[in-house]
């Protein structure tokens, strides 16, 4: 972990406006005298904008941490008046740590200059994680799937919040069409504004069951590990990495400018490796899924990779690296 003094502040947020907030940032920047502030960075976020104009009285160098563009923004960029606003700050800016390797390519790209871009992949505590699948599989899939009452041969699993935006009808249709071929459960775990809509179809599909919101990572822990795959037609984020560590891998669908808009986290997917990225229709979903589950060989080699994708890529201290990095490079120039 990182060895360096942090110092936590209250958050004010404007009526009306959750993405309008601001922080008392003088009381650190007068008790501490940083040579170095990180802070995230969001139009929204105004304490990121006091210090940007802090900057020269204080004489800190300025690091932001940030996804670099919108998720909708990323995939087709375009100059709005917001993108020449992020432009202009990573250029004055003394470091810009992203969350992916693709969004630093793609602000490198408009920046013409990558020298003060580093990465942060995002992530989860792998760590709290991975010693939970190591428990499960001393005690086998097949009995931890006895303590959760599975009684299907397959089991899909969907966790996250019930928003249009993870494509929830189009989940419900594939998992219909797949019933007619196997025998097949789908859990869904979460909640959110299209909760209605799964409940509903609980009565109508058998073998679709929901769980409610569980905030216990050793029984998400426990779905995840009993299942074999993860399918989330529409936008996904860290649900990627927290699949990974129970070697499960993740169905969904490519990211495109009507949408999905992914979280950094999509670049953890390798299609073919560790998950699969299908054409967002009932069709191409369920025919893939049905190959998959139809090879054996190349489930388990799935799921290993998935596996070895969390332990290898998604460790906190590997995220922690970008930050090190930054700060090097900052301080080599104070």
């Amino acid at each position: 972990m990182m060895d360096y003094p942090n110092f936590c502040m209250n958050r004010i947020y404007f009526p009306k406006k959750e993405n309008l907030v601001i922080q008392n940032v003088l009381n650190p920047l007068l008790k501490k005298k940083p040579e170095i502030v990180i802070s995230e960075f969001s139009l929204g976020y105004l304490s990121f904008w006091a210090l940007f104009f802090l900057k020269s009285l204080f004489r800190y160098k300025f690091v932001a941490w940030t996804h670099g563009f919108s998720n909708k923004e990323f995939i087709n960029p375009a100059f709005s008046i917001k993108t020449k606003i992020l432009l202009m700050c990573y250029k004055k800016l003394d470091g810009v740590i992203l969350y992916s390797y693709f969004r630093k390519q793609l602000v490198s790209k408009f920046l013409g200059d990558d020298a003060k871009l580093f990465v942060a992949q995002n992530t989860m505590d792998t760590s709290e994680l991975i010693p939970l699948y190591h428990r499960f599989l001393k005690i086998g899939r097949e009995k931890i799937r006895s303590q959760l009452q599975f009684k299907e041969r397959y089991h899909l699993i969907f966790i996250g919040r019930l928003v249009k935006g993870k494509r929830i009808d189009l989940l419900l249709s594939v998992f219909e069409k797949l019933q007619s071929k196997f025998d097949i459960a789908l859990h869904v775990i979460g909640t959110g504004p299209e909760v209605e809509v799964i409940k509903e179809h609980c009565h109508k599909l058998p073998s679709l069951y929901y769980h409610g919101a569980i905030f216990d990572s050793k029984v998400t822990g426990k779905y995840l590990y009993a299942s074999d795959l993860f399918i989330n037609p529409g936008h996904i984020g860290l649900s990627i990495v927290h699949a990974f560590c129970f070697a499960t891998p993740v169905i969904t669908c490519p990211a495109t400018p009507q949408g999905p808009f992914h979280g950094p986290e999509i670049e953890y997917l390798k299609h073919g490796k560790n998950g699969l990225l299908c054409d967002p229709s009932v069709e191409s979903i369920s025919t893939s899924i049905k190959k998959l589950l139809g090879d054996e060989a190349v489930h388990i080699s799935m799921s290993k990779a998935a596996f070895e994708t969390a332990v290898k890529d998604c460790s906190l201290e590997k995220m922690i690296t970008g930050f090190h990095d930054a700060i090097s490079y900052v301080s080599g120039n104070c």
